[in-house]
């Protein structure tokens, strides 16, 4: 008659290959899978928003107008409108420039 722990370790044999053969066929599928999900593209989702929500109302009317407005911090080239800072005004009206754009 055998003895338990010769049973025992039987089992465990048995089923320490079972989980070998196991690891040993799923592992490169899975590495397989990873490799090729993590080549795919990802592409992120920006949040839409409603710029009249976030943007002053002035500065809105101005840039969707046909033909901008005469405030100082808005100037306008041909085909571009530029927003001047606070800190371009001071500068520009401290040193009595002219604002010129594209030289």
């Amino acid at each position: 008659m055998r003895s338990a722990r010769r049973v025992v370790d039987k089992c465990v044999t048995a089923t320490s290959r079972w989980f070998a053969l196991v690891v040993r066929m799923l592992l490169p599928a899975v590495l397989f899978a990873l490799s090729v999900l993590g080549a795919l593209p990802h592409t992120a989702r920006a949040q839409t928003i409603d710029p009249a929500t976030k943007l002053a109302p002035d500065l809105v009317s101005a840039l969707n107008a046909t033909n901008p407005p005469k405030v100082d911090w808005l100037k306008a080239d041909s085909t571009v409108r530029y927003v001047l800072s606070e800190a371009d005004l001071q500068t520009y009206s401290a040193t009595g420039d002219d604002i010129v754009f594209g030289e």
